[in-house]
């Protein structure tokens, strides 16, 4: 169930999280309102992208490890279930009393060793010496005054729990993205020339050329760099040039444009060559489609004089 949080002004300028995607951003938000009061929820990306991000063409998994690496969510497995730990939470949120209580285990994160310096501190004025530092207390109170922390935070004692429990920053190996997959999001010069090639393989074929890179249109070419990289967007360009069928000589006049290629079936299938049949004639199944489905049948005679009887 959906629940109402607090957003601070310093999440707009924090520098980490504008390293990670403009959907990763609206995802972790989204992660607030669903998670429970300690902030923790399932790690089921479906159910997410469909509570979060429903209209948005998007990889979950992705953004999810976007999140974990600039550390602020935590990943873990707890008897082969997934879970999600909003890092900070409770710091920054204040959930309504009669909030049911969390029934999801929190992560097992390893304590770290305290350490203090050897020598006492010396006073900058009188050079008088005095109790020393705790690194670890220090470090911590340099956290609060932070939106999100640059690190994990250290979690305390927690009680014992049956069954083993793991931490990891990276999502089930179900989850987890091929090695040969691009974790980074393409930059914005990459997504310039993507659009600047397609417009020059338009302008060859006859094609409308693109005049306006939309938010919507953005997310989906990143998405398909992501997939196939610039090496498969060419590909594509390449193929797209070569079908006749596709410029406009079918029997509909049909055209592809830019919105066609950044639809993953269309995308995929145009790489894989499911649309190299025939390509001369245009018989193939888009080409199908789009061809009219000829004249009415035929009325049987006298059905007007039965119409006016009825």
């Amino acid at each position: 169930m959906a629940r109402a949080r607090t957003l601070k002004p310093g999440f707009f300028k924090n520098d980490l999280l504008a390293d990670c995607e403009m959907a990763a951003r609206i995802l972790f938000q989204g992660l607030w309102c669903f998670c429970d009061r300690e902030g923790r929820i399932e790690n089921r990306p479906k159910i997410l992208k469909a509570e979060i991000l429903p209209y948005d063409d998007c990889d979950i998994p992705n953004l999810l490890l976007q999140l974990a690496a600039a550390g602020f969510i935590i990943c873990y497995t707890v008897d082969d279930r997934q879970f999600i730990q909003v890092v900070n939470f409770t710091k920054h949120q204040n959930p309504h009393p009669k909030e049911a209580k969390s029934e999801i285990p929190p992560p097992s994160i390893p304590e770290m060793p305290r350490r203090d310096t050897e020598e006492p501190r010396q006073d900058v004025a009188s050079g008088a010496g005095s109790q020393p530092i705790d690194i670890v207390d220090a470090a911590e109170s340099r956290e609060k005054t932070r939106l999100v922390p640059e690190k994990p935070e250290r979690a305390t004692e927690f009680p014992e729990r049956a069954g083993p429990i793991t931490f990891s920053l990276l999502p089930s190996p179900k989850e987890r993205l091929p090695p040969t997959e691009v974790v980074v999001a393409p930059s914005a010069d990459a997504l310039a020339s993507a659009v600047e090639d397609f417009n020059q393989v338009a302008k060859r074929c006859g094609l409308p050329m693109v005049a306006k890179l939309t938010e919507a249109r953005r997310n989906k070419l990143r998405a398909r760099l992501r997939q196939h990289g610039a090496v498969g967007w060419s590909a594509a360009l390449r193929k797209l040039e070569a079908i006749p069928w596709m410029h406009g000589t079918n029997d509909r006049g049909w055209r592809a444009d830019f919105d066609f290629l950044l639809q993953d079936k269309s995308f995929n299938r145009l790489i894989e060559g499911s649309y190299d049949r025939d390509a001369a004639t245009g018989n193939d199944d888009v080409s199908e489609r789009l061809r009219p489905l000829g004249p009415p049948p035929a009325l049987p005679e006298g059905w007007a004089e039965k119409l006016k009887r009825a």
